[in-house]
Parts: structure tokens; sequence; C-alpha cells
């Protein structure tokens, strides 16, 4: 019986169409609507939100700072990577080692590249926060102003960072999905109702690192990195990373364990 043939690398499916489609909405027809007609508004509300809601959010924003991620996902890349490399290491335990760096590294460049656009755009477009709106007045735009976070809005980084961190981490663990993007709803709430970024540069930053981050995926899918291409088009894990999933998302689900790759 022939094999089913694996789709090509890059290959534009039905999926990846619909995902362009949306993004390409999100960016240049509800954010642009949303600065017009929602976020002076909704700000004016946010303003008066009482100061428990207020203690929360500033709680359980700061899990979306990048400083998190990106040095510890890099430096357990690097050691795990040379963990693999230890003589005495046995083969099966030396492929978990070279895959568990490989996951590490897809962290660190799920964060990474996404928020270096997020902040090349920042620093380009140079859009007031909503507090100079409330404070001074000053709804608008005042382009390629570098050293001045007050002008630093649009898009927003935290909610970029929790994002991405999601879909990283989704990809590696999915049955854990729902919680991480919960998680990740409530630090992009966090930073509209604490006044440090509109509605609408959340929506921009979900825009434009979605598409950066399918197009990470699909390298790592087509090199053979941490996952591998399925023959619907998708992508799987590779047997290490099953493994590994299933072991930690057991202690969550009370799973079964599954079989050493």
């Amino acid at each position: 019986m022939p094999k089913t043939p694996y789709p090509k690398p890059w290959e534009v499916t039905p999926w990846v169409r619909r995902g362009a489609f949306i993004c390409l909405f999100l960016f240049f027809v509800a954010a642009p609507l949303t600065m017009v007609f929602v976020d002076r508004d909704l700000t004016l509300i946010l303003a008066r939100l009482p100061l428990d809601v207020v203690l929360f959010f500033d709680a359980i924003t700061e899990i979306g700072n990048s400083r998190w991620y990106l040095f510890p996902s890099i430096l357990l890349a690097g050691l795990l990577a040379l963990a693999a490399r230890i003589p005495t290491v046995s083969r099966s335990a030396a492929r978990i080692w070279r895959w568990l760096a490989g996951a590490s590294l897809f962290v660190f460049l799920s964060v990474l590249i996404p928020g270096v656009a997020v902040n090349l755009m920042k620093w380009t477009v140079g859009r007031a926060r909503p507090k100079l709106f409330l404070n001074d007045g000053i709804f608008g735009f005042e382009p390629f102003i570098l050293l001045e976070p007050q002008y630093n809005s649009f898009p927003s980084g935290h909610a970029q960072v929790s994002l991405c961190v999601a879909l990283a981490f989704g990809c590696l663990f999915p049955k854990l999905r729902l919680w991480l993007f919960a998680l990740a709803l409530i630090i992009a709430v966090s930073r509209i109702a604490l006044l440090v970024h509109f509605i609408s540069d959340v929506m921009a930053s979900v825009a434009l690192s979605l598409p950066i981050f399918w197009c990470l995926r699909s390298w790592y899918r087509d090199k053979g990195y941490v996952f591998a291409p399925s023959p619907n088009g998708g992508w799987r894990l590779k047997p290490e990373g099953r493994w590994i999933a299933t072991k930690i998302s057991g202690r969550f689900f009370r799973g079964r364990s599954g079989n050493s790759p």
C-alpha cells in the first residue's frame, strides 16, 4: 500500500488562507475602526475601575514581561544541548535532552522574533498611551520617538509575549492550551485595564504576532526540529515530545503515561 505523501513545505492550505485573512482584517480594518470609535470611550470607562480590580490586574500583568522567558529559555536550551553531548548519557536520554533543547529554543524564538517586529513598530508609529490621553488630552501618533515610553503604545508588547508563550507551550503541551490561552487573555486585558494600552493596540499585536509564529512553527516542522509534518498538512510533536507531553500533562489531568520513545 503506497504511503500518504506529506504536504510540500510552506504549502498554502485553507487554514493558512483563513488565518491570513483574519490577521489582515484585524490589523487593517478592526484595529483602525476600534481606534476611531472605541478607544477613547473605553479608556474613560476603565479609568473608573474599582481599586481592587486594578490591583488584581497589576499583580498579574508582570507575567507578560519577556524577561521571564527569553533568558531562561535560551540558557536552558544551551544547558540541555550540552547535557545531550555527555559521553555517559544513554542514546535514549540524549534524544530527550536534544528534543528539550530544541523545544526551549523554539520558545525563545517564538517570543523573540515577534517581539522584535512589535518593538520596531512601536518605535516607528509612536502612539501615545492612554494615560497621556487622560492626563493631557493627547490622542495620536508621534512617529520615530525612540526613547519616550509614553509613545510606545502600539502594538502591545505584553500581549505579544503572553500570546506567543501560550502558542509555543500550547504546541509543546496540547492538553494545557485552554489554560495557557486563558492566562494570555487575562494578561492582555490587564494591559487595557491598567491604561497602558488601548484595545486596538492588543488587536494589532495579535494580528502581527500570529503570522510570524505560524511561519516559525512551519519552518521547525519542515526542518524536522521538535515537530514533524502530518499527512493532512498540519504538524505533530516528534515521538520524544509526545512522550514528554504525556508525562507532564498527566500530572495535571491524571492521564496515563506514554511509552518511552
